[in-house]
């Protein structure tokens, strides 16, 4: 029996962006440029889905033990994605891709803005915001354009190596350090490593440093395009999702943006007063809270806090630490 892996569509509340073929091409492109992604066997219309090999290995750093294995495999991953960033555009613009207009920076922003436009339901003060500094004053870039592979930081592993590297449906053309971008940011949730030493890898692999302010700028880019693809579901929230997980991902993404929005410009946020209360006086307080709403809001209060535990910005380096990276 040969071990298959079928990827299938994510149906209406998938981000919208790029149909699966998309993702089915650039996969079939990056195989044949001898990268570790799984072995594509063909596309299936109906259903819709993308059936390709089974490949050996887990995908939750968190599970290694030791650290200087984890080390090495988060290394090993940035030298995979060097080896994407060098391929060029060439093969695949050939296999479909374009990048668009306009410069590098933004590539494939107008589609995420397009798409988050034309399901908005509600004001999105902030995210209009954000849109509007993205836009004004880009960083000038000199690097050549290449494959994102756009939610970076998703692979597995086996045996202390990237056996493969996976979830490539928001790959585009456009600018290489989005990838690592991404990174920082996945990082708050999936804990990574320290990604000082890995992106020092990275630029021994390129052989060119990292520039850092357009760093800054596809974090705050990558933060916003999260709020963005998902404020309609929050606006018109179907029964059947995880709301809170929700919530934290459109909070936690905003406040991202915004605070590395202000480290940009040199400006300190007030810090949000933390509560202080024991656990104890907390449960006397929600005692009641035994059927009903009370119930159900002291549950969604419990989910808030086991989620909210790491701040967001708890693991984005300081600009001191950014620069002794």
């Amino acid at each position: 029996m040969l071990p298959i892996y079928f990827r299938g569509d994510r149906g209406a509340l998938d981000h919208g962006v790029y149909s699966l073929e998309h993702e089915y091409r650039v996969l079939r492109v990056l195989e044949a440029h001898d990268i570790a992604v799984p072995h594509v066997y063909g596309f299936c219309p109906d259903p819709r889905g993308i059936v390709m090999e089974r490949v050996r290995g887990r995908a939750n750093l968190l599970t290694v033990n030791d650290d200087a294995e984890r080390s090495a495999i988060l290394d090993d991953y940035m030298m995979w994605l060097a080896r994407i960033h060098r391929i060029g555009t060439g093969p695949f613009e050939a296999a479909g891709l374009s990048m668009g207009d306009g410069e590098m920076i933004m590539a494939d922003f107008d589609r995420w803005e397009a798409t988050y436009r034309a399901k908005k339901v509600r004001p999105e003060p902030f995210i209009e915001f954000a849109i509007r500094w993205l836009r004004r004053d880009p960083p000038k870039r000199e690097a050549s354009p290449t494959l994102a592979v756009g939610d970076s930081g998703q692979f597995l592993f086996d045996d202390g190596r990237v056996s493969a590297i996976i979830d490539l449906e928001l790959a585009f053309l456009g600018d290489p350090l989005h990838d690592l971008a991404c990174m920082r940011l996945r990082d708050l949730a999936e804990p990574l490593g320290p990604l000082g030493p890995a992106f020092a890898h990275y630029e021994a692999a390129m052989g060119a440093p990292i520039d850092r302010a357009a760093l800054d700028f596809h974090t705050v880019r990558f933060a916003v395009c999260t709020p963005m693809s998902i404020s309609h579901v929050l606006a018109q929230p179907p029964g059947d999702i995880d709301l809170v997980r929700y919530l934290v991902w459109y909070v936690q993404f905003s406040r991202v943006a915004l605070e590395v929005m202000a480290d940009r410009a040199g400006v300190t946020l007030d810090s949000a007063p933390v509560a202080s209360a024991s656990p104890y006086s907390f449960r006397r307080r929600v005692l009641h809270a035994r059927c009903g709403i009370g119930r159900y809001r002291a549950q969604r209060a419990s989910a808030t806090v086991q989620a909210r535990c790491r701040p967001a910005a708890e693991r984005l380096p300081t600009p001191r630490e950014r620069a002794r990276a």
